[in-house]
C-alpha cells in the first residue's frame, strides 16, 4: 500500500470515528435530562459535525470518496450506551462515560494517524484543529465525571 493511499484509507477511518461520535451524542441527547449536560452535549454534537466537513473537504481536495456510515462496532458500542442509560440509576454518570470512552477512542485515532501519516502542511493544520475539538470535549467531560 502506498503512503498516498495510506492516508487517504487512514483518514477515512477517522471519519468512521467522528461518524460514530456523532451517533454516541445523538443517543445521549435522547436520554439525557440535565440542562447543562444538554448543552455540552448539543454544542460537541455540532462541533463533531465541524469536524466531518473538514474531513469530508480534506478528502474532497485528495480525490477520494468520503466513507458515508460508521462501523459495526461502533453500533454495538452505541447499542450499549442505549441500553444502559435505560436501565442506569444514573443516566447522567452513564452518559458522561460513555462519551467520554468514545471521545478518548477518537483522540486516540487523530493521534495515531498524526504519527503515521504523509499530510501537507495544511491538512496536518486541518487535523489538528479538529482533534483540539475533541480534545476540548474530553476534558470538559473529565470535569464532569469528577463532579457526578
Amino acid at each position: 500500500m502506498n503512503a498516498a493511499h495510506l492516508t487517504d484509507t487512514s483518514l477515512n477511518e477517522l471519519l468512521l470515528h467522528i461518524y460514530e461520535d456523532q451517533d454516541m451524542y445523538g443517543i445521549a441527547a435522547k436520554h439525557v435530562q440535565d440542562e447543562a449536560l444538554a448543552s455540552f452535549i448539543d454544542e460537541k454534537l455540532q462541533e463533531r459535525l465541524q469536524v466531518e466537513a473538514a474531513l469530508k473537504k480534506l478528502l474532497k481536495e485528495r480525490a477520494v470518496r468520503s466513507e458515508q456510515q460508521g462501523t459495526l462496532i461502533g453500533k454495538a458500542r452505541m447499542a450499549w450506551l442505549d441500553i444502559k442509560a435505560v436501565f442506569s440509576n444514573n443516566t447522567k454518570e452513564t452518559l458522561i462515560n460513555g462519551l467520554y470512552k468514545g471521545d478518548c477512542l477518537t483522540l486516540r485515532y487523530f493521534k495515531k494517524l498524526l504519527k503515521k501519516l504523509d499530510l501537507s502542511a495544511e491538512q496536518r493544520r486541518v487535523v489538528e484543529q479538529q482533534m483540539a475539538l475533541v480534545n476540548d470535549g474530553i476534558k470538559q467531560l473529565e470535569t464532569m465525571k469528577s463532579q457526578a
